[in-house]
């Protein structure tokens, strides 16, 4: 007995409990890593030639060496050539850098036309005082291209870039940056008509490169060709009409001010033919490549003065946009809820179904 006045200890409440062993936890589901090469947006993923063609368009300069994945798939050399220089404010305190990108696939022909101090001028020329021819650095020379078992290429991507290079002293005026909207040729346009498109870009001249680029705008660009598209001929040795469509103009604060600039013109293209060595083959994207054609005619037709993988990320980004509002984006998403239907509802389906299964045996 216990002893008077004395409480009685109390029970722990797991004294009649047995051992139990604690259910283990639930391990989280591992999450299937994404593919290299696609951008999800909106649910759609890109494929990764449409990807890889949205960041040539945009970044000409160091993008992949990619292919327009139309249909059909033909195998084709990537090739990526550039010209770089400098350009000056004349004698009137205008200068510029006017490009052709459909004949900078030569290497014998000038693609490139910039002002030196001399020159007199107002307007975008090719000829005269003060105007300074220059040419691209590919494998091809005019006489490559042609019908038949000669060459025949399409461009990839375009980039015309310029930054200030003068003294701090002497920085100041307009810069403005254009690609022609239809393709049609700027020589002899001045600051003012150039100035009056809507896509033509204003920029204060610094340290920073402002970019213009091109994109295709008619189904020609988008076939191979003797002369990639261009307006400007059948063939690049017969009287083919100089296209430039892509510059930069300067106008100085004042005349007296010789300012100075540094460009980049870039070209990346494809060719087929009999004659054309380093094919590889291609992949075959229509519904990708329908995506990036449509997104670029609504963010890449006016300059701009951000870095290339900044540009390109910002285009495949909207491409994956575009894409998850179109058939592909609406075909996607019911597959995927298709998929995650089966994956949380599978066993059950399974189960019953074997459990009818078994009765009718």
């Amino acid at each position: 007995m216990q002893a008077a006045g004395k409480k009685s200890k109390p029970k722990r409440k797991d004294q009649n409990k047995s051992n139990t062993v604690a259910p283990a936890e639930k391990q989280p589901r591992r999450q299937r890593p994404r593919a290299r090469g696609k951008t999800m947006a909106a649910g759609q993923a890109l494929s990764r030639p449409a990807v890889e063609y949205a960041r040539a368009m945009a970044n000409p300069f160091s993008g992949p060496l990619a292919t327009i994945p139309d249909f059909p798939s033909v195998p084709s050399r990537r090739i990526r050539c550039f010209s770089r220089g400098y350009f000056y404010a004349g004698t009137a305190g205008v200068g510029y850098v006017l490009a052709d990108p459909y004949l900078a696939a030569t290497n014998d022909l000038n693609s490139v036309y910039t002002s030196d101090s001399t020159y007199p001028g107002t307007s975008l020329a090719v000829a005269g005082l003060g105007v300074v021819p220059g040419k691209t650095n590919p494998d091809y020379s005019s006489t490559d291209f042609g019908i038949g078992a000669l060459a025949q290429g399409r461009i990839i991507g375009a980039g015309l870039r310029v930054k200030y290079s003068g003294t701090e002293l002497n920085r100041g005026g307009v810069l403005l940056g254009i690609t022609s909207p239809n393709h049609q040729s700027l020589v002899n346009f001045d600051f003012t008509d150039v100035d009056k498109f809507d896509c033509s870009v204003r920029f204060r001249p610094g340290e920073k490169w402002n970019t213009t680029l091109y994109c295709p705008v008619s189904q020609d660009e988008l076939l191979y060709g003797p002369t990639l598209g261009s307006k400007g001929g059948s063939d690049f040795t017969g009287a083919y009409v100089y296209q430039g469509l892509m510059a930069f103009m300067i106008q100085a604060p004042t005349v007296a001010v010789g300012a100075a600039f540094q460009y980049e013109f870039y070209l990346v293209y494809e060719l087929q033919g009999v004659a054309v060595r380093g094919i590889v083959p291609s992949v075959s994207d229509p519904t990708g490549f329908s995506a990036v054609q449509t997104t670029a005619q609504l963010t890449m037709m006016r300059a701009h003065d951000m870095h290339p993988d900044t540009r390109a990320d910002l285009l495949v980004q909207h491409v994956g946009q575009v894409a998850a509002e179109t058939i592909s984006g609406w075909a996607g998403r019911a597959a995927s809820s298709a998929l995650n239907w089966v994956e949380h509802n599978g066993s059950s389906v399974l189960s019953a179904l074997g459990t009818g299964l078994s009765l009718l045996a």
